[in-house]
């Protein structure tokens, strides 16, 4: 392995961690609206939407990426409605 391949490493493994969490936080707020304990679902998004901005997923993964990965969380939860 390089060295500039061993200096993005962390980089590379944080990112891949913000964005696992980034999705579970979704899932979760996804699950809140869900069953009425936090409304408005507005409320939910603009939140998810802050949190991505502020841990620079917007910036690495792009707008649209972000709105995508908050929108399937909230499609899948209701589908199962």
């Amino acid at each position: 392995m390089s060295a500039a391949t061993q200096a993005l490493q962390p980089t590379i493994e944080g990112a891949a961690a913000t964005l696992d969490v980034f999705r579970l936080r979704c899932w979760g707020r996804a699950n809140l609206v869900e069953h009425g304990m936090m409304l408005p679902l507005q409320e939910a998004v603009d939140g998810l939407q802050d949190v991505a901005f502020s841990t620079g997923l917007v910036d690495l993964l792009g707008q649209d990426e972000v709105q995508a990965i908050m929108a399937n969380a909230f499609d899948l939860r209701r589908r199962r409605a």
